[in-house]
């Protein structure tokens, strides 16, 4: 599997389910000419979610339902799983992802339902105390956490997906003095479609990427399955944003019109991005500047 791991981060294997990336056969190969090899790991139909992640070598995170556990990966194999932390109290299959912080310790943001609410919960291993990311909306409906992309203070600013009084949006939670996360601060515009967004920090700014589902395509573009259920298909849009979060361009479809399931972005030197996302036929890497939001053709794989 091709991999790409920028300042804790791989492009590749990061938030996609099991049941892509641990079958019993090979990916196939796609028109984007990206191949994913498979990992032997025991009782891989009960894993929900994976993480690639840097940390004294490239090390795989995976959960089964509220434990997260560890792989070291090397060219010997992978070894067996260890339990990094249980992830909440309550019986729940969370999305969650991880970062490695500045004591060279996991850190995980993971989501954690009541019965009509969603929230956000911060746990670091071999810490007891765990925060609550949305302690200031505590009847709220948050999805999809993700750390902020390119933040050199990685763990102290997290984007997540806020649904409140009928209004779905990307929100921006970043950390208070006293050690909590302060008010959530709207990004982008509020759409009822928006599936998923990474937040990319850069020299100028900022730029905000969103999954947007596309109305009609149930029956003619199946959904993937993965081990938090079902994802339809979307495309993904960039918007541009200042050091204050505001737009400076009009929203751009950066993969043109090709619909994806899921995906992750990285920044690398200068301007460049990468970008690994699941399609309908397979996967496809990108990797390069955006011209007005937009990767250029002959940037992909």
């Amino acid at each position: 599997m091709r991999r790409m791991v920028r300042g804790g981060y791989a492009i590749g294997a990061l938030v996609f389910a099991a049941g892509f990336f641990f079958s019993s056969r090979l990916w196939s190969q796609t028109d984007m000419n990206i191949k994913l090899n498979p990992i032997s790991v025991a009782a891989a139909q009960s894993i929900t979610q994976v993480q690639l992640i840097e940390r004294q070598g490239v090390q795989l995170l995976l959960s089964a339902g509220q434990q997260l556990s560890v792989l070291s990966l090397s060219a010997a194999g992978p070894e067996l799983a260890k339990p990094v932390m249980k992830m909440g109290s309550i019986p729940d299959r969370p999305t969650w992802e991880a970062v490695v912080d500045k004591d060279e310790a996991y850190s995980v943001v993971y989501t954690a339902s009541g019965s009509s609410i969603a929230w956000l919960e911060l746990k670091t291993a071999n810490r007891a105390e765990e925060v609550q990311v949305n302690r200031r909306y505590p009847f709220g409906v948050f999805s999809a956490p993700h750390f902020v992309r390119g933040d050199p203070a990685a763990g102290e600013s997290i984007s997540s997906i806020s649904r409140r009084s009928g209004v779905t949006q990307t929100v921006l939670f970043s950390r208070a003095p006293d050690g909590g996360f302060g008010a959530n601060e709207p990004i982008g515009e509020p759409n009822p479609l928006l599936a998923d967004a990474r937040l990319v920090r850069d020299a100028n700014g900022y730029r905000l990427f969103l999954l947007i589902m596309v109305p009609g395509t149930a029956g003619k573009t199946p959904a993937r399955a993965t081990g938090n259920g079902s994802r339809p298909p979307g495309i993904l849009h960039c918007v541009a944003l200042d050091r204050k979060l505001m737009p400076v361009a009009q929203p751009a479809r950066s993969l043109g019109d090709e619909l994806i399931y899921e995906f992750d972005v990285a920044p690398l030197q200068g301007e460049r991005i990468a970008l690994f996302a699941t399609t309908p036929n397979g996967a496809l890497f990108a990797a390069g500047a955006l011209d007005r939001g937009v990767f250029s053709k002959d940037s992909w794989n």
